[in-house]
């Protein structure tokens, strides 16, 4: 009916095709192991959707009779025609034995689509993008030292139980992230540059972004981004700017002893976030709105990384 919109979705509709694959080697050194692996996944036959209603970008303004079908307000098709490509380059070194072990890991990832750009429906695969929820490098590392105190131990192994009870026994773990940013979006607001009957969206990137020093206030220059002259879409891709990375430190001790026989009792103090590092979600994208580039909010601590803000904590754990 006029006024409505309609959606096309394909007679034979799939999820599309993935085919991955990897290469590993492994090699042990003394008593550290080596791992490096290339993992890959190619996807094709993608599905996306996207409004196919609108005229081609244009200096005319906008009129409904412009529109290909300009009995409905919107036409959204299902198409199949999407591709996928996830590259990655893996490397992991660990060590499990002695008074220290540890595990240390780090990644390369490109994880790269041609269909999130689908602003200009007359053009959306020759866009490609980047995933705004993978990071590009990623580094972790986890280690676990027994303090070299008390019974059984280097030092102090014949020192008195009280004494023992103190200073022995204790171990130590600590964890590293370090990880480069998410990306995400420019965006503009308020304006119908295309004369398409779209408010908004991708602007254009006409110098470096990241030219001037970079500021809680201002992490990227919006002087290097304008909304798009009149006729055209933005040129600036999806997903082209950078976040805020991840630089925490996790610590822990933790001791555990017996207070009787068949009670056991485990102390442990750990630090989250050890040296108060703030995190911060990605700034204002929106360069029509005032202060783009600033950040407005803080990672929440309950992120994987444990990023949000220090905090201490103390368990007393009973076993009998």
């Amino acid at each position: 009916a006029p006024g409505q919109s309609a959606t096309a979705v394909p007679m034979n509709m799939t999820n599309g095709v993935l085919r991955q694959y990897n290469v590993t080697l492994e090699r042990q050194v003394g008593n550290i192991g080596l791992r490096a692996s290339f993992i890959g996944t190619r996807g094709g036959g993608m599905l996306y959707s996207l409004n196919i209603d609108k005229p081609q970008a244009s200096t005319i303004p906008f009129t409904v009779s412009r529109r290909p079908w300009p009995q409905f307000t919107g036409t959204t098709v299902y198409r199949t025609d999407g591709v996928w490509h996830y590259d990655s380059l893996q490397l992991e070194v660990q060590k499990r034995a002695g008074p220290l072990t540890f595990n240390s890991s780090f990644t390369w990832a490109n994880n790269i689509n041609n269909y999130s750009n689908t602003q200009d429906p007359y053009n959306v695969t020759n866009n490609w993008s980047r995933d705004g929820s993978d990071r590009r490098l990623y580094f972790v590392t986890s280690a676990t030292w027994e303090v070299p105190m008390g019974k059984g131990r280097r030092f102090l192994s014949k020192a008195p139980a009280a004494v023992n009870g103190v200073l022995g026994g204790w171990t130590s773990q600590a964890i590293v992230t370090l990880a480069s940013p998410l990306y995400f979006s420019p965006a503009f607001s308020g304006s119908d540059p295309s004369n398409t009957n779209t408010s908004g969206g991708l602007p254009d990137c006409t110098g470096d972004p990241y030219a001037a020093p970079q500021t809680f206030n201002q992490w990227f220059d919006p002087k290097a981004i304008s909304i798009p002259t009149s006729g055209h879409y933005g040129n600036c891709g999806v997903n082209s700017l950078k976040g805020y990375p991840i630089k925490v430190a996790h610590l822990s001790l933790a001791k555990s002893f017996h207070m009787t026989e068949r009670l056991k009792t485990t102390f442990t103090a750990q630090v989250s976030d050890l040296f108060n590092h703030p995190h911060f979600n990605n700034p204002n994208n929106n360069i029509s709105n005032a202060n783009p580039g600033m950040f407005t909010s803080a990672v929440a601590n309950y992120n994987p990384e444990k990023q949000g803000y220090r905090q201490i904590d103390l368990k007393l754990r009973f076993e009998f």
